[in-house]
């Protein structure tokens, strides 16, 4: 991939790709750690994955500037190519997504277990392989949307690992901060499952519904954590950029930093999409806040969306080529 410019299009898809492997991602972890007692949030998750992620795909194929192209059969067998092993990372989350969607849903799972002794007997199993797998791809899609930029040669700006390990980052913060943020507007995912549940879910017993709205409490300092490993990332690709000896690297962190996009990173970066966040998720766990756990889900959804879009194009648009 030759490609050194990307166009306002492509930054949606780095967002939407994002904003959908970490819904995703954080669902299938919290399917794994917990079972269906985040089932709402749980659900919820999955449909803004599988939304984002159609939306993300029509923006890729609009800013190849040659649509058509995706009928060149040699151009996706090139698995050399970021770009290709992306399109059929695409692929493939689309139905593993959907069918975790479908198993976690009460409704069709019941009518699947009616139906299907296999899938009645074995129905925890399908989901937890299913989560695993929707896990894997979610963290291969994160990764893949920094690579896709890696890929490009000429912009020396993004030939680090540091962007992969970054974009993963903001897609784990963008999906933690959207999960708690379903938990504290809809109560009732905290419950646990009712007697009547989905084939194969274990009953709750009192013990269980004493635990339950402590279960899933993790995300909350599980998000603390991924902004704080974010924060991190970016100092380092930061300090990277700003040794390099590529005078084109160097450029392109004064250009973000301290040039014409330095106002979008520290108002929209630094601010609104590390420092809200973190003080209102601080905040929203403690005993004071979580009285107005809603609003504080809502500051930090909102700051690190904020954050993802601005930090996103910020990469994009600093970065200068080496020719």
């Amino acid at each position: 991939m030759l490609q050194t410019s990307f166009g306002i299009a492509t930054v949606a898809y780095l967002c939407l790709g994002a904003a959908a492997s970490g819904a995703a991602g954080i669902a299938a972890a919290s399917y794994i750690h917990s079972g269906a007692r985040s089932a709402f949030a749980i659900k919820a998750s999955l449909w803004t994955a599988l939304a984002s992620l159609l939306v993300g795909m029509g923006c890729l194929f609009v800013d190849l500037g040659r649509p058509l192209l995706a009928l060149n059969i040699s151009f996706f067998s090139n698995f050399t190519s970021w770009a290709a092993r992306g399109f059929w990372l695409l692929l493939a989350s689309l139905p593993v997504y959907t069918l975790l969607l479908i198993v976690v849903s009460r409704a069709p799972s019941k009518a699947l277990a009616s139906r299907w002794g296999f899938y009645r007997r074995n129905r925890n199993g399908i989901a937890r392989a299913l989560s695993w797998l929707t896990l894997l791809l979610s963290i291969s899609l994160a990764l893949y949307t920094g690579f896709l930029l890696y890929e490009s040669f000429g912009v020396p700006f993004w030939r680090t690992p540091l962007l992969p390990t970054l974009f993963l980052c903001g897609s784990a913060n963008i999906g933690l901060c959207l999960f708690l943020g379903i938990q504290s507007w809809h109560p009732s995912t905290r419950n646990p499952p009712r007697r009547r549940g989905l084939p194969g879910v274990r009953p709750a017993t009192h013990a269980t519904s004493a635990r339950t709205a402590t279960s899933t409490r993790p995300a909350a300092p599980a998000a603390v954590v991924a902004l704080l490993a974010e924060a991190a990332v970016l100092a380092l690709y930061l300090v990277w950029a700003s040794a390099s000896p590529v005078e084109a690297a160097a450029q392109s962190f004064a250009r973000l930093a301290f040039g014409e996009l330095s106002a979008l990173f520290w108002l929209g970066i630094v601010l609104a999409g590390l420092l809200l966040p973190f003080f209102a998720t601080l905040l929203g766990a403690s005993q004071l806040g979580r009285r107005h756990a809603a609003a504080f889900a809502t500051l930090a959804l909102l700051g690190t969306a904020i954050g993802l879009a601005a930090l996103r194009y910020g990469i994009v648009f600093s970065g200068i080529t080496q020719y």
